[in-house]
């Protein structure tokens, strides 16, 4: 009997109510903490795209999805290594342990997203340098330990430096350190993001690894004179190395952070999260309302996209089908000329695509055949019905080279443009 009897101190009556049987195991608890997790997954891309001019409205699924993969690959890492777990709740970390931990979830992060060049992380100890982080010219991520307060300070500022090695890799960000408007807009981003990365360390920590994250930071560099003089020299290389290195053409993570703009539009804003909230299933929308600005502005709401228009929904691998299509349609001659000169691999039954092919998802939206590198790049238009083929023109259909094959629709049928 999940009904229970409510006594409201206010009013003195007693009322009828409804109790979450999660609640009665632990499992449950975990399982509620993770539906309200997934929520502020949608309120973390809202205050993106509010927040900063990179991130766009049509963002918005691909934000929810980047926090999503971060979440499950720092969750995976954390559950499936009993020594990074035990690490994490250790304040007595030596600086080789501290590396260690943080290239294991930096590396498992960069490989879920999809990005393949490996970045070096390297522990600094300078207190006359107010950085908290680094991500260098040289493509390493330099942590300053001295400037470290405990284990959530060093995940919040790796993963702020770690989303300056993804907007290094990826070509769609402006990353031109004399560029000031788009330096102050990337460091902005690298802020949230390392407040969500943090946060799914921490929850990850203490509820499938060994507790809570280290409290302190003490700074240990061993238990024996060879330990200590071996992770000395470690800091001492590190130093060198970060102070040859020109710091203007990085990206920091000061102690003084940025301000994060006010939010500018909340009616935009609910409506963005209802559709998330759609995609994702969650039911807890009342939170991220109550987190929106009280001061609202007109705006151009037909960007946003549509649960029931857009045939991705976060989370998943691949873009899916809409049902079948009409059962009198048939390939045209122009439509049989690109798929038989398609890979095999492309191919589905009838002159369509297999659009399951598409599982590895790229920035924009973009689904690509890791076998053949042929891409599924989003219609600009496709949600309003004003694209090549109305409503039911959802991609283009691009080579290994990028070059336009021609359009498919929701259903996986060719056009020739």
């Amino acid at each position: 009997d999940t009904e229970v009897n409510i006594y409201n101190i206010a009013s003195h009556k007693g009322l009828k109510g409804e109790i979450d049987t999660r609640l009665l195991t632990k499992n449950g608890r975990i399982q509620i903490a993770k539906d309200i997790k997934k929520s502020g997954m949608i309120a973390s891309a809202i205050q993106q795209i509010v927040n900063t001019d990179r991130t766009e409205l049509k963002d918005f699924f691909s934000e929810v999805d980047k926090l999503h993969k971060t979440d499950e690959a720092v969750t995976a890492k954390i559950a499936n290594n009993p020594k990074l777990a035990k690490a994490l709740t250790d304040p007595n970390l030596t600086p080789t342990q501290k590396q260690q931990l943080a290239t294991e979830l930096v590396s498992s992060v960069m490989v879920e997203l999809g990005y393949t060049q490996a970045v070096d992380i390297k522990l600094i100890a300078d207190s006359q340098d107010n950085r908290k982080g680094h991500y260098g010219e040289d493509n390493n991520i330099y942590l300053n330990d001295a400037n470290l307060n405990n284990t959530k300070d060093l995940a919040t500022t790796l993963g702020h430096e770690t989303s300056h090695a993804i907007d290094n890799q990826d070509p769609s960000i402006n990353t031109n350190p004399q560029n000031n408007t788009s330096k102050a807009d990337n460091e902005i981003y690298a802020q949230n993001y390392g407040d969500d990365f943090s946060d799914y360390v921490e929850f990850a920590s203490e509820n499938y690894g060994d507790g809570n994250l280290a409290d302190s930071n003490n700074k240990n560099l061993g238990n024996t004179p060879a330990e200590r003089q071996r992770n000395q020299k470690l800091i001492n290389n590190n130093n060198q190395d970060y102070a040859e290195i020109d710091k203007s053409k990085g990206e920091d993570s000061a102690i003084i952070r940025y301000a994060t703009p006010v939010l500018k539009d909340p009616s935009l804003i609910i409506k963005i999260a209802e559709n998330g909230l759609k995609a994702i299933g969650i039911i807890a929308g009342a939170e991220i309302v109550n987190q929106v600005s009280d001061s609202a502005q007109d705006d151009d709401t037909s960007d946003i996209p549509k649960i029931d228009d857009v045939s991705e929904v976060a989370g998943t691998g691949a873009p899916m089908p809409d049902g079948e299509p009409p059962e009198d349609w048939k390939p045209d001659e122009k439509s049989k000329k690109i798929y038989d000169k398609l890979p095999k691999k492309i191919k589905g039954k009838n002159g369509k695509i297999d659009l399951n092919k598409f599982t590895q998802r790229h920035r924009g939206g973009a689904y690509k055949d890791p076998k053949t590198g042929y891409q599924l790049s989003p219609e600009r238009a496709r949600n309003s019905g004003s694209g090549t083929h109305g409503k039911d023109g959802a991609w283009k259909l691009l080579d290994k080279k990028g070059n336009r094959v021609g359009s498919v629709d929701k259903y996986g049928r060719i056009y020739k443009e």
